[in-house]
């Protein structure tokens, strides 16, 4: 039962650390300027594919 609460504890320390990234990532920009990054908006599209996966 620990390694199956160790590993919940750690898909969702997953999630708040991938939220936090986007929350960083999009915190300067405007909405023109997210739509006219491609990095910025694939290293969101990656951070909402860990925490999809993490799900």
């Amino acid at each position: 039962m620990k390694h199956a609460e160790r590993r919940l504890r750690d898909y969702l320390a997953d999630i708040v650390e991938a939220q936090a990234r986007i929350s960083e990532y999009v915190r300067t920009v405007d909405k023109a300027q997210f739509l006219m990054s491609h990095i910025v908006r694939d290293a969101v599209a990656r951070n909402f594919e860990v925490i999809g996966e993490a799900s």
